[in-house]
C-alpha cells in the first residue's frame, strides 16, 4: 500500500499545511495512522549518486518517503530536490555538512540549521519542520537548538546499518526483522546496498500490509518544535 490521493476539500487543506510541497496539494489526501498500519522510510545525505534510483522506485510503488538532505549539496541539486517534493516525498534537514552537532556551540549549530531550512525552503518553497542529527548525535544544547530552528528532532527504530556491512541482502534483513507499526527505518543516499535492497523492501512492507508514508504522516502530521522522535509509536 503506498502513496494516497484524493480531491476532497479536508485533504486539500490539511495538504497545503501539512505536504512537503505545494505542487502536489490538490491531489494528496493525508493517511491517518492511528488507523493505518505506518512506516516511514528515510533517507540521509543525500542528494546523491543513487537518489534517482530511489524516487524510480518509489514512483512505481506510488510510495513516498522522507529524505534528509544536506544543505550543501542542494543547490548543486535543484531540479532533483524539486522533483523529489514534486512526487510527495518530504524533504528535511540533515545539517549543512554533516558535522556532529554535540561538538559545537549553541551558535554554531543554529547556523547549520538555518543554512539548510533557508537552502531548502528557497528551492521547494517550505520551510523543514524536520531535522536529523548526523550519527544521531544529540543532546540538550543541540535538542534546544532544533526547537529554536521550528523543528522536531527525528532519530529511528530501525537502523539498516547500510554503512557499516554494505549488503542488500543484510539491510533487507534488518527490516525485516525489526519493523513494525510506526517504525521510522533508516537508510542513505551514499551506500548501494540500501538502493540494490529498496525493491524488495517495499515489496515486502507491502504484502505485510504496511503503508508507506512521510515522518510528517507517521507523527500524526504535527511534530512538536524541539521534541525527539524514533517512531510514530503513541
Amino acid at each position: 500500500m503506498g502513496r494516497r490521493f484524493g480531491g476532497t476539500a479536508l485533504g486539500v487543506a490539511l495538504a497545503l499545511t501539512f505536504a512537503p510541497s505545494a505542487a502536489w496539494a490538490e491531489d494528496y489526501e493525508p493517511i491517518d495512522c492511528s488507523e493505518v498500519k505506518c512506516v516511514a522510510l528515510t533517507f540521509d545525505d543525500g542528494p546523491g549518486r543513487y537518489t534517482k534510483r530511489y524516487l524510480k522506485i518509489l514512483r512505481r510503488h506510488d510510495a513516498v518517503a522522507t529524505f534528509f538532505v544536506i544543505g550543501s549539496q542542494v543547490s548543486g541539486h535543484k531540479s532533483l530536490v524539486k522533483k523529489m517534493a514534486a512526487e510527495g516525498h518530504e524533504i528535511a534537514s540533515h545539517t549543512w555538512n554533516h558535522p556532529a552537532l554535540t561538538s559545537l556551540s549553541g551558535a554554531q549549530i543554529d547556523k547549520q540549521l538555518e543554512r539548510t531550512a533557508r537552502r531548502i525552503e528557497k528551492v521547494t518553497g517550505v520551510r523543514p519542520a524536520l531535522v536529523r542529527p548526523p550519527y544521531g548525535s544529540m543532546n540538550g544544547r543541540v535538542l534546544k537548538a532544533i526547537g529554536r530552528s521550528g523543528a522536531s528532532a527525528i532519530l529511528w527504530d530501525v537502523d539498516t546499518r547500510d554503512w557499516e556491512h554494505r549488503s542488500a541482502s543484510r539491510v533487507f534483513n534488518h527490516v525485516k526483522r525489526d519493523t513494525r507499526r510506526g517504525s521510522i527505518i533508516l537508510m542513505h543516499d551514499l551506500h548501494r546496498a540500501s538502493a540494490d535492497a529498496l525493491d524488495r523492501i517495499i515489496t515486502h512492507l507491502e504484502r505485510r500490509g504496511f503503508t508507506l508514508v512521510t515522518v510528517s504522516d507517521i507523527l500524526g502530521g504535527q511534530p512538536k518544535d524541539g521534541k525527539a522522535y524514533h517512531s510514530g509509536l503513541r
